[in-house]
């Protein structure tokens, strides 16, 4: 009976093995290099703890259920983290990226620009992506310039990219069905503010982007076409620039600019929207004084129409455009308080 026992646990031990990978690597110091590869026919699992000196992390997963982690600490300029999963069936994949990186060169914060960049790639059914990079501008030594890409393929994605540091780039690439995005970019650099981008592309249906920056001229970019999306951008600060582009049915955008007193507000919002049954909402204005000056809206609704449009801007010298076309009747509303402003609608 005893050698029966142990010939069975080494059987379950074996069968464990064909359908489920682990790996575990932890590195501190020095040029730390991490590459995982596996291609479980159920679970795989990949955990990466890099601290200190060059980080560099790969993860690639096929099967099932793939799970990757990866944080990368310390005071470098080249931390870069890569992540490719395709599960089959259906079944998910779940990423998180964490990387703090900052600059502690002999010149002091403004030695050199630290570098985070990250990439993941999922294919599958209810993916999962998590970047977090940076530290805030306000810290000992905050990030200056960061990347991360995202791309999801397949049903119910959802992708969060967290960039405090400054000089941010962010892109997200979505195909399917009920797909999510969430971009937060913040912070401020050295010369002339926050410098920070962010693109979203979606396909297909009931998908939703929601980007927010609070800092300087930034620019945030949306495409999404298929049925019922929603896309939202909220901008804190001035000389910031929102474009959306919706093709199908029944898509919402807003825009939402507003920036403190004092500044030069000069903002910039752009939407384009093609198809039937549309809705554009756009908000320029001031958090703490009574107008905002300078801005410019405009909104081009086309295609069998049935769409709606409303503009509200105050201060002085704002421009709001809205063109409108269509078989079916459109609704647009502008109001502007102050002086000097100009509005112009075409139906």
């Amino acid at each position: 009976m005893r050698s029966i026992l142990i010939a069975t646990a080494s059987a379950f031990a074996l069968a464990g093995a064909a359908f489920a990978d682990e790996s575990t690597i932890n590195q501190t110091g020095n040029d730390n290099q991490a590459e995982v590869d596996q291609n479980a026919s159920r679970y795989s699992e990949s955990n990466i703890t890099q601290t200190g000196n060059q980080h560099e992390a790969t993860v690639i997963q096929s099967g099932r259920t793939n799970l990757s982690n990866i944080t990368q600490n310390g005071p470098e300029r080249g931390t870069r983290a890569t992540v490719n999963q395709i599960s089959t069936g259906f079944t998910a994949n779940e990423s998180n990226i964490t990387q703090s990186t900052a600059n502690t060169s002999a010149g002091g914060p403004q030695g050199f620009r630290a570098v985070a960049e990250a990439e993941v790639s999922q294919v599958g059914a209810g993916n999962v992506s998590n970047v977090t990079q940076g530290r805030a501008f306000d810290s000992a030594y905050p990030t200056r310039s960061q990347w991360a890409s995202v791309e999801q393929i397949g049903l119910y994605n959802e992708s969060t990219i967290v960039q405090a540091g400054s000089d941010g780039e962010a892109a997200v690439y979505q195909s399917g069905t009920s797909n999510d995005s969430f971009i937060s970019q913040s912070g401020f650099s050295n010369e002339a503010g926050n410098r920070s981008s962010a693109g979203v592309t979606q396909l297909g249906g009931l998908n939703s982007s929601y980007i927010t920056q609070p800092g300087e001229l930034n620019e945030a970019t949306v495409f999404q076409s298929g049925t019922f999306n929603d896309s939202y951008i909220q901008q804190g600060a001035s000389r910031d620039v929102a474009t959306i582009e919706q093709i199908g049915v029944g898509h919402t955008s807003q825009v939402r600019q507003n920036a403190p007193s004092g500044r030069d507000f000069t903002n910039l919002a752009e939407i384009s929207q093609t198809g039937i049954g549309h809705e554009s909402y756009i908000v320029q204005d001031s958090v703490d004084a009574p107008a905002g000056d300078g801005n410019s809206a405009s909104v081009i609704q086309s295609g069998l129409g049935g769409h709606f449009s409303d503009i509200y801007q105050s201060g002085g010298a704002n421009v709001a455009m809205v063109d409108q076309s269509g078989i079916y009747a459109n609704s647009s509303v502008i109001n502007q308080t102050g002086a000097g402003n100009f509005a112009s609608v075409t139906q």
